[in-house]
């Protein structure tokens, strides 16, 4: 398949990345982070740019359209007929395109989230890895197929743009579609996800629950001078230090029961597996500052840590002003946001209430302390698959990448995951996608690895036609 392999390639060269370049500049945050994205034309602008690269793709026997309730983000809708007029089988393709924010500032010089930039291989800006090229990738796997005469089930694509924010508007569209145009599901291609390593396929085995929410503790109900209030009143920020030590050790990092899951025996020894593939690169591809160090534990451990055991992380906070603001003063409130990562096993709506009754009880000094949850998400483990799929994942990874695909737990959260194996519990859930885990995905620098994609793309051609 050296011509297939060859097209692909010139594709991607001459025609994906072009347009993912003009992609990354269009600043469609994702709604969590943009109140006016329904305003502003952002989401549209870059809503209409993917639509109108893929009526240029030309595409036989397919339909696509823009869903947009009110109140709802977008949706892009692709339906692509089966080669064969009684194959019954259908295919849906998952991604998303909405942005996180864009971290202006903290990019390396001559780097930034809007601007695309090619360097070392790499397509570097917001919303290369996560998951603009997705779109682009879905369709062109359709395209090739369709050059080189591939057979094929009917393929339904769904990418929307609220995936970051979490919010519930991919489940109202499959409760609408499910009544029409996806009736029936039998696999499902997310490709939202990670690889470790550019020498094979990497699926998802695993992902993490996420439970993010609003911690404040209120003493006061005007601001105190410190010199007078101090000593006396309790510092609000200290009071939400003596809360969080309730579930979390602060020297282990190691949370409390509340939110802990036995780790399945298949899990433990894919974990060890993955420790001997990844190694020192694990702990490596962070930009440590010098001197600092992880825990002292084995990579097995580390991994252990990333996946399977809930991670508390405080990623905000209100009610404390800038240093060049902040006076002595004794202020009122303290508010902090945590994000939780969950064990994928871990029930999130019953965590997230053992939680406030552990945080609200007895609170030091009688504070008013609130619990305000903002996002609740359960994890999610793989089934496994069919025989002869597990083949032709094993055969098409040596083909394009050297070695066979390997399974990765997945340290993140991706709520939709479990959304569409609710909705077709009885379809394969193949969960991958050309993401680096060193991309920086929602940081600074954010990067696609060109080559890598690439072969994915090439992977997920050949995937897609042993859906029979």
């Amino acid at each position: 398949m050296e011509d297939l392999r060859s097209y692909i390639e010139e594709e991607f060269d001459k025609n994906v990345i072009p347009s993912l370049m003009d992609y990354i500049r269009i600043p469609n945050l994702s709604p969590a982070f943009d109140p006016e994205w329904e305003t502003n034309g952002n989401a549209e602008k870059a809503c209409n740019h993917i639509v109108s690269w893929i009526v240029a793709q030309k595409l036989i026997n397919t339909s696509v359209e823009i869903l947009k309730d009110p109140g709802k983000t977008h949706l892009i809708l692709v339906e692509v007929a089966a080669t064969d007029a009684k194959c019954e089988k259908t295919a849906l393709l998952y991604t998303h395109w909405d942005k996180q924010p864009p971290m202006e500032g903290r990019w390396d010089p001559g780097l930034g989230p809007f601007t695309p930039v090619i360097k070392d291989g790499k397509l570097f800006g917001r919303g290369t890895c996560d998951d603009g090229y997705a779109s682009f990738a879905a369709v062109l796997i359709v395209k090739a197929c369709q050059k080189f005469g591939l057979k094929h089930p009917r393929i339904v694509m769904t990418f929307e743009s609220c995936e970051e924010s979490g919010k519930e508007d991919l489940s109202y569209y499959l409760e609408k579609l499910s009544k029409t145009k996806l009736k029936r599901v039998d696999a499902i291609f997310c490709i939202d996800a990670a690889f470790a390593t550019q020498d094979r396929l990497w699926l998802t085995s695993s992902l993490r629950g996420i439970i993010n929410f609003n911690l404040t503790a209120r003493v006061l109900k005007v601001p105190a001078h410190s010199g007078d209030a101090g000593g006396i009143v309790p510092d609000s920020f200290n009071i939400l230090r003596q809360l969080l030590a309730r579930i979390e050790d602060m020297e282990t990092g190691k949370m409390c029961d509340a939110v802990q899951a036995d780790i399945p025996k298949e899990s433990e020894e894919e974990l060890e597996v993955l420790a001997k593939i990844l190694s020192e690169s694990l702990l490596s591809h962070y930009s440590w500052e010098e001197g600092v160090e992880p825990r002292k534990l084995s990579i097995v451990e580390h991994l252990k840590n990333q996946t399977w055991r809930p991670a508390l992380c405080v990623i905000g906070a209100d009610g404390l002003p800038s240093i060049s603001d902040a006076g002595n003063v004794l202020r009122t409130h303290t508010t902090l946001k945590i994000s939780i990562r969950l064990p994928p096993l871990v029930n999130a709506e019953e965590g997230i209430e053992k939680l406030k009754a552990i945080l609200t009880k007895d609170p030091p000094f009688g504070a008013k302390v609130e619990v305000a949850a903002t996002l609740i998400a359960k994890g999610w483990c793989a089934k496994g698959y069919p025989a002869k799929f597990k083949e032709a994942l094993k055969s098409v990874s040596k083909q394009y990448f050297g070695e066979e695909y390997s399974s990765i737990a997945g340290s993140g959260s991706i709520p939709f995951v479990t959304i569409l194996e609710k909705q077709y519990p009885e379809a394969i859930m193949i969960v991958t996608g050309a993401a680096s885990i060193d991309g920086n995905a929602h940081g600074p620098n954010e990067f696609l690895v060109l080559d890598y994609t690439k072969k994915f793309t090439l992977a997920m051609t050949q995937l897609i036609t042993n859906i029979e």
